[in-house]
This record gives structure tokens, C-alpha cells and sequence, in this order.
């Protein structure tokens, strides 16, 4: 394996780990067992988003691809949250945008950098 693979795959599995233990952690705050904070709010945002995008760079060989990808991944899950809000008691959080285009682009650095 690659050093690129086996750095791309540790990537991974972090941010895959940061989606349950971000909901978990929101469920202590509902029962009152936590503070809420900006962490917790938005940890499983930035998992999602790095996460799906990590695994698909994987497959991915081009450069401009790899961009391409790392662009609609965040885009998608970005208009999948805004199309739910229209739902009267769901809002939506502008900061989830950031969470999930900043996650993204770290994955595709991530990938350029180990391929270097």
C-alpha cells in the first residue's frame, strides 16, 4: 500500500469516528450530561462531509476530478440540509456550509499532500 493510500485511509476512519461520537455527544447535551458548544454542534458535519469525500478521493486518479468531487460532495449534502429546512421545525445552519466545504477541501489537501 502506498504511503498515500495508508494516510488517506487513516483520514478516513477518523472522520468516519467523528459522525457517532458527534451524535453521541449531542445526545448528552439533550439529556443534560454536557454543555453545548460550537464543537459539539457541528463534529458530525465535519465528518459526514470529510469522510464521504476521503473515501471517493480514494477511487479518484485525476487531479481536476478530485477537485471536481471535493466540490459537489459538500454541495450536495449542503442542498440536501437547506431542502430539509423548509420543513417548519428543522433550521438551517449557515455554519454547517462552512463544516462541510472546509472538511472537504482538508481531505483534498490531504490527498494532494501524501501524494507528493
Amino acid at each position: 500500500m502506498k504511503i498515500s493510500k495508508a494516510v488517506q485511509t487513516l483520514e478516513g476512519m477518523i472522520f468516519t469516528a467523528m459522525v457517532p461520537y458527534g451524535e453521541h455527544i449531542q445526545n448528552d447535551v439533550l439529556l443534560k450530561q454536557r454543555q453545548y458548544d460550537w464543537f459539539v454542534g457541528h463534529l458530525t458535519d465535519i465528518g459526514i462531509a470529510g469522510g464521504v469525500v476521503t473515501w471517493v478521493l480514494m477511487s479518484v486518479k485525476d487531479k481536476k476530478e478530485a477537485l471536481k468531487y471535493s466540490l459537489i460532495i459538500p454541495t450536495a449534502i449542503n442542498a440536501f440540509d437547506l431542502l430539509s429546512s423548509l420543513h417548519p421545525k428543522i433550521n438551517f445552519d449557515w455554519q454547517d456550509t462552512a463544516c462541510y466545504y472546509g472538511a472537504a477541501l482538508l481531505a483534498y489537501g490531504v490527498k494532494r499532500i501524501s501524494e507528493k
